[in-house]
């Protein structure tokens, strides 16, 4: 998917690609942004069925391991 200058940008983390409550959700809101007016990439493991389901839709995806880092777990 190629960026356009035009666009709002949102870039999503979520810790995990199995899914789950919150992976559904943003499966939902990625399917569900006008895609006229945004351009929507994720961040999350570089495996699972999210992930599988982000490229059906041409998402870019970007492979993170966040799930344990503690930061996000303090």
């Amino acid at each position: 998917m190629k960026l356009s200058p035009n666009k709002i940008k949102i870039l999503m983390f979520i810790d995990e690609a199995k899914m789950g409550g919150g992976q559904q959700h943003l499966l939902w809101l990625v399917q569900k942004l006008d895609k006229s007016k945004f351009d929507v990439e994720v961040a999350c493991e570089p495996e699972g069925y999210l992930v599988e389901e982000l490229n059906k839709l041409n998402v870019i995806v970007h492979p993170i391991n966040i799930s344990n880092y503690r930061v996000f777990h303090q």
